[in-house]
């Protein structure tokens, strides 16, 4: 009795879902079919996606960020996203609370991928990352969904700080150090600085060096 109990059930549902196949489809939202992996005739099971239908109106850039920057980035930060073909602000919208992915194999860092868009910026050893969503303010037909982009995010802003060009430090196990020119002697010596915010071009001298020094 319980099998065919069980089996009448599965009929019924199937026979509902004739139904509402017959009276058609309605979609939850506007958009566009990018997918169609259904025919007529054919045959489907539950497992597999019929059609993809996405809303091209509202579009998120997914990056991944690694653990030098994930307390970097908070949610509500403004954000550039950069394609080949234009220029777009958004906001961070959503960090998830764990990373996922990569392998022992991964060497990934700055990279950038439209999925949305996707980015992976600074990763562990491992390529781990955590995901990390940003809202498109202005989309337009010039974004393509799969490309690259590269994201640039504003996690803090330092106005008239002394500061050096990232090549010029010299990093040991024992701090951070510059070669400082006395322009008198025409001599270099080494030494030892504190530095503070770091951009990708340039790093804050906190102490160990003047504004104007030479090095």
């Amino acid at each position: 009795k319980q099998v065919v109990d069980t089996a009448a059930d599965a009929l019924e549902t199937m026979k509902e879902a004739q139904q509402e196949l017959s009276a058609g489809w309605t979609a939850s939202m506007d958009g566009v079919i990018t997918q169609c992996n259904i025919v007529e005739g054919g045959q489907t099971t539950i497992l597999e996606t019929g059609i993809t239908l996405e809303n091209m109106d509202t579009m998120v850039a997914t990056i991944s960020l690694g653990e030098y920057d994930i307390h970097k980035v908070k949610v509500g930060m403004p954000a550039t996203i950069k394609t080949a073909y234009g220029e777009y602000q958004g906001e961070i919208a959503t960090i998830a609370p764990t990373a996922t992915g990569g392998s022992s194999g991964s060497i990934l860092d700055s990279v950038g991928s439209m999925a949305g868009i996707s980015g992976l910026s600074s990763l562990t050893s491992t390529g781990a990352g955590v995901e990390c969503t940003i809202t498109i303010d202005n989309p337009d037909e010039n974004i393509i969904v799969g490309f690259e982009a590269s994201v640039d995010i504003v996690t803090g802003e330092f106005k008239d700080v002394p500061c050096v060009p990232v090549e010029s430090i010299v990093l040991t196990k024992d701090g951070s150090y510059v070669y400082l020119y006395n322009e008198k002697d025409q001599t270099v010596t080494k030494t030892k600085i504190e530095t503070g915010a770091t951009s990708d071009n340039a790093y804050e001298i906190k102490s160990g060096l003047s504004v104007g020094d030479k090095i």
